[in-house]
């Protein structure tokens, strides 16, 4: 490892921060709505999404792993780790979508629906998110610099956490009104998806701001 010392500008901490603002505008919507978007909302038992949790973190768990091993020897122009969230943001904010999206399907259907754009979005989610997290170890090797951008990092995912309580509810009740069902009650499928659409394309932003703003200025080599 060559010896850097840059110190990282507020602008570029900043950037690194987005990263965990884009992931937890999803994550904390996985966690706080998305057993009652497949129970209430989108038709499936809580069973049978209990079921899906399990067996996806499962399989999950083995996954990560392996994205760090193949983060860890990657070497491109643009560095290490940056080019798995170039190349993974847009999937990222697509299966996000998807993952809330209610299609005309039989309950059965339904079921696998869930099934593959569940285990996608957490594959995708690991795999964008397991480079990000080491990302800081290439910014700079000035412990006091990595102390505060794992600070930036924090207060950014608190705030995703903070949006997603104030907003996401009232999202989805906004638009669900704006093409509500037959009978004049709150369309969720459609506001879920509508929710969702506007964190996808935030998350793609804030992404991106992170990949051009945030330089590797440690070299790190695979033996």
């Amino acid at each position: 490892m060559e010896p850097q010392a840059e110190k990282v500008s507020i602008l570029e901490k900043s950037a690194f921060g987005m990263g965990d603002l884009a992931s937890n505008l999803f994550y904390q919507t996985f966690t706080m709505f998305l057993l009652y978007f497949y129970t209430d909302v989108f038709g499936i038992s809580a069973a049978a999404a209990g079921t899906m949790f399990l067996i996806v973190r499962i399989l999950d768990t083995f996954y990560d792993p392996l994205v760090g091993i193949m983060a860890d020897r990657t070497n491109s122009k643009y560095g290490k780790f940056r080019p798995w969230i170039l190349y993974t943001l847009l999937p990222f904010g697509v299966l996000g979508f998807l993952t809330f999206y209610t299609p005309e399907l039989v309950t059965s259907s339904k079921l696998v629906y869930a099934y593959v754009t569940y285990t996608a979005m957490m594959f995708v989610y690991s795999t964008i998110n397991v480079p990000y997290g080491a990302l800081m170890a290439v910014m700079t090797s000035n412990s006091l610099e990595r102390t505060s951008l794992s600070a930036f990092r924090s207060v950014f995912a608190f705030s995703g956490g903070i949006i997603v309580q104030a907003f996401t509810l009232q999202l989805v009740h906004y638009f669900g009104l704006l093409n509500s069902n037959s009978d004049g009650s709150v369309n969720e499928q459609f506001g879920f998806s509508v929710a969702m659409g506007i964190y996808s394309v935030l998350a793609v932003v804030l992404f991106l701001t992170t990949f051009f703003l945030c330089k590797e200025r440690v070299k790190m080599y695979h033996g």
